[in-house]
């Protein structure tokens, strides 16, 4: 299964773990099949054992919009990217860029490694 979600009640968290070559259409059913059940407050996307190279601006930007437009706004709700390679590091970021200007009022942001993902997703908000 190239998407894999986990859902981790006691955090609020879902983990949707990315593996092998990932087409658009298997983010958008991950993403549609998250956000129609009660999504959780955090979400990391883990896409360090998948390759997204061939996602392209104008398929982050419509997964962004779709997201966007479902999910229900969370209170201090923060979505997490980990991504390890360079290009993975740069498509991810496009995400974060895109939920800036789709008012997306859950941030999105990418980090290199699990544990600062982590610290970011549970530090406390003012």
């Amino acid at each position: 299964m190239p998407v894999e979600l986990k859902r981790v009640e006691k955090d609020d968290l879902t983990i949707l773990k990315l593996t092998g070559k990932i087409l658009v259409q298997e983010v958008k059913e991950a993403i549609l099949s998250f956000y129609h059940k009660n999504p959780t407050r955090f979400v990391l996307w883990d896409t360090r054992d998948g390759d997204i190279s061939h996602l392209s601006e104008h398929n982050i930007r419509h997964l962004v919009q779709t997201a966007t437009r479902l999910l229900p706004t969370k209170e201090n709700g923060r979505t997490a990217i980990i991504a390890t390679e360079e290009l993975s590091i740069n498509i991810s970021s496009m995400a974060e860029v895109f939920s800036g200007v789709f008012r997306q009022d859950n941030p999105i942001k990418v980090f290199f490694g699990q544990e600062e993902a982590y610290q970011w997703l549970f530090e406390k908000r003012e």
